[in-house]
């Protein structure tokens, strides 16, 4: 189920149901129906809330009500913020996924750093995803051993679940 809260207190807009009126100036048996416009297809496994209008620091604000130890997870883009509650289907996608990236590059005679759910603040990219997993592997050698500073640092590959963003020098 997917709502959408436009924060400019202008109110909400969420999905209309079906609506079948009566035309008052037509006969009886005649019948104006209108319907809601067409539904996106749901992602299987979560629900989602998306704010819209939301500037950087209202985010940040967010983010430091609900806290480090919540289930929803949250991704800030340029002013929209989502929150997703996964359910047992999703997290089940998730760490089948993260798995399998793991068994592949052990395989592969390759070092990883996993990252997992990490939030990726970027402010001077307004955007914060926060990803079921991220991983490091290719540039796994610059992170070893340290906290990753995502500012300076590549970002991660994500492993499922979140939208990348582009890295700045």
């Amino acid at each position: 189920m997917t709502s959408s809260f436009n924060c400019g207190m202008r109110g909400f807009a969420a999905r209309a149901p079906h609506h079948t009126k009566m035309n008052a100036t037509a006969p009886s048996h005649t019948m104006v129906t209108t319907t809601a416009p067409p539904t996106l297809p749901q992602p299987v496994g979560e629900t989602r809330v998306v704010f819209h209008h939301l500037n950087w620091q209202a985010y940040q604000q967010i983010l430091q009500a609900v806290g480090e130890n919540r289930a929803a997870r949250l991704t800030y883009d340029r002013g929209i913020l989502e929150i997703t509650m996964p359910l047992e289907e999703h997290e089940f996608a998730a760490e089948l996924i993260g798995l399998f990236i793991r068994i592949l590059v052990v395989a592969m005679g390759q070092k990883i750093k996993s990252m997992r759910s990490t939030t990726l603040a970027r402010a001077d990219l307004d955007r914060s995803p926060e990803p079921d997993n991220a991983f490091y592997i290719q540039n796994q050698p610059l992170v070893a051993g340290r906290t990753v500073n995502f500012e300076l640092d590549p970002p991660p590959r994500p492993g499922s679940g979140s939208r990348y963003y582009p890295h700045r020098h």
